[in-house]
């Protein structure tokens, strides 16, 4: 209908009547109503959205943090965001964890063979096919994550006064206690927390 109307106006003279002036107007109005609409009508989207939205502020700030690409930032934590919520485990921890293993390099290799962004080795048994690749890689580390936090959460022993980290040492020192490599990356994941979306 608006299509009709602006091809039977004469643009090039931009000379509307009064009439064509309210109609352009609320036809206007109209589409501006229903591309809002979507976003706040369907909750869905706006929520999709808006972690977007996070994930992409944070591709940011971990780009001017640690030197690296935007767009595979971006990627890293879309796939943590997803691999996350699949082991249910807390994003802003998986992060920290990539932050301190790796800078969110995804061609990390330590000395003693630890290999991408969550930096695994043969000895985790979850070592992927391609180690390099960051999906792979993250979601191999998650599982192994996943692993640890089954087992230390049912621990009193585990539980301290920063709550359970039992998992996060377990993941870098196994059945060793590394209490210092747990507040690294608590400190580090403090970066990724997002705040709450309301919809």
């Amino acid at each position: 209908m608006l299509i009709k109307f602006l091809t039977a106006t004469n643009l090039r003279t931009k000379k509307l009547t009064k009439n064509q002036t309210k109609h352009l107007a609320k036809n206007l109005a109209i589409i501006l109503v229903l591309i809002l609409g979507l976003f706040w009508i369907n909750p869905n989207i706006t929520k999709e959205h808006r972690t977007d939205y996070h994930a992409a502020k944070l591709a940011v700030k971990v780009s001017s943090t640690y030197k690296t690409d935007v767009q595979q930032n971006y990627n890293i934590i879309l796939t943590a965001k997803l691999a996350a919520a699949d082991k249910g485990l807390p994003l802003d921890i998986v992060l920290g964890i990539i932050a301190v293993e790796s800078s969110f390099d995804p061609l990390a290799v330590n000395k003693e063979k630890a290999f991408g962004v969550m930096q695994l080795t043969v000895a985790s048994g979850l070592l992927p096919l391609e180690p390099l690749d960051y999906e792979q890689n993250i979601i191999a580390g998650t599982t192994l994550l996943q692993q640890y936090k089954l087992r230390y959460s049912s621990s009193s022993k585990a539980v301290n006064a920063t709550g359970n980290t039992r998992y996060i040492e377990a993941y870098n020192a196994g059945n060793r206690r590394n209490p210092a490599y747990a507040k690294r990356v608590l400190l580090a994941a403090k970066q990724f927390r997002m705040r709450p979306i309301v919809t």
